[in-house]
């Protein structure tokens, strides 16, 4: 979400920086809400910085359009990090197998990049899989810090510290957490015990399932903050199917991708 070709890509159609891109496309699957509804999806921003933001990307273009940029840069980064990948057909099939027996249900930037076209090279297509991955677990996360009344504000400083809060946007003071470790690690339990029955569920042939999301035309994958990173610690219990499949292929191939 924030390599340098995502922000140069950006940059270069009239967004002013880093973070105007960032929230115009990976926030433009919500369509032109307020910036309310962003800060709502987001979970971890400060509402009342993400505004000016939000309002003069939407005037760069459509958050729509916003989106498919981003998209695009995505499917370029994936081209060109993941097109020597061994496996990277088989990351996409295992990832889409779990994130189309998700339900959407109180998931938004989930169901958008869910419902975004996806990219017909496998390259491509490995880096939209892992975002949609990475989108699924990071909207239960700010449900569960939601559900739990833990402060966002004190969720990232328990997270990230002073480099998040900054980046989130937050003026000082930013404390220290508030004194809510123990909340912020039940918010990591309540999310994990949400994405977990997904991979019981997951349909057991590649494919089921998925007939509404064919791939096409178009669509960065790392993202910063732990708050929304994919659950490694999940998946080795609950991914099971044929041919001997397990968790252990998602992860391998996850961490390989990933450290690329």
């Amino acid at each position: 979400m924030l390599a340098p070709g995502t922000t140069e890509l950006g940059v270069s159609h009239g967004y002013a920086d880093q973070l105007a891109f960032y929230l115009a496309g990976r926030c433009g699957v919500l369509g032109d809400v307020d910036s309310d509804v962003v800060a709502a999806a987001l979970g971890f921003f400060n509402p009342a910085a993400l505004r000016p933001v939000w309002d003069r990307a939407l005037q760069v273009r459509p958050a729509r359009a916003g989106a498919e940029l981003y998209a695009q840069a995505l499917a370029e980064q994936g081209r060109a990090a993941f097109a020597s990948l061994d496996g990277a057909a088989r990351l996409v099939e295992l990832a889409e197998r779990v994130t189309d027996a998700v339900s959407p249900a109180g998931l938004p930037l989930f169901a958008g990049w869910r419902a975004q076209d996806r990219p017909a090279d496998p390259a491509g297509l490995a880096a939209h899989a892992l975002h949609v991955l990475r989108e699924w677990r990071g909207s239960a996360h700010v449900a569960a810090v939601a559900a739990l009344g833990l402060d966002p504000l004190d969720a990232v400083m328990l997270n990230g510290g002073d480099a998040y809060a900054e980046f989130y946007a937050w003026p000082q003071p930013w404390g220290d957490g508030g004194g809510h470790r123990q909340l912020s690690s039940r918010a990591e339990e309540l999310t994990d015990a949400q994405c977990a029955p997904v991979y019981e569920r997951a349909p057991d042939r590649a494919g089921a399932g998925r007939a509404r999301h064919a791939p096409a035309g178009r669509s960065h994958t790392r993202s910063h903050p732990r708050l929304s990173h994919p659950p490694p610690s999940v998946l080795p219990a609950y991914v099971s199917g044929p041919e001997g499949l397990a968790a252990g292929d998602l992860v391998r191939l996850i961490s390989a991708a990933t450290s690329r």
